[in-house]
């Protein structure tokens, strides 16, 4: 549970949360960021759940076995959820956030949020979990 919970929750949610807040911000069709501003709720209490249950597990016992699955973790949430909200330039106002702006989110997220958060709850982040916007997501 807590795998999931660290998985979903504190890594995928959050990062969707910083994309989907940058989407609601480009979006130029009504109807796209009304769907955005809906969306975004509802990954802001998903990773609210995430990060509660990280923080009840580690006020009971070491988490600090997670950080071995952080790089797969990591690399699942780029993959099955994030890629897809990438693509080309000319696409923001629509629903998709160019590519290039993507790995600065993510990158920024990764290093403002999501490695402080594990560490402090005793997750600890190696450096090479995310250090640095990795091309093509």
């Amino acid at each position: 549970m807590l795998y999931a919970a660290v998985a979903l929750g504190c890594v995928t949610e959050s990062l969707s949360c910083a994309l989907l807040l940058e989407l609601r911000e480009k979006a130029t069709h009504g109807l796209v960021r009304a769907t955005v501003e809906e969306i975004v709720k509802d990954e802001i209490e998903h990773a609210r759940i995430g990060w509660s249950v990280l923080a009840a597990e580690a006020r009971e016992r070491d988490v600090g076995w997670l950080a071995r699955y952080l790089p797969a973790i990591t690399a699942e949430a780029i993959a099955e959820d994030i890629a897809p909200m990438a693509g080309d330039d000319e696409l923001a106002g629509l629903g998709v956030l160019p590519r290039a702006r993507v790995d600065v989110l993510v990158s920024e997220t990764w290093t403002s949020v999501i490695a402080p958060g594990l560490e402090r709850y005793g997750v600890r982040v190696r450096s090479h979990v995310w250090s640095r916007p990795r091309p093509g997501v």
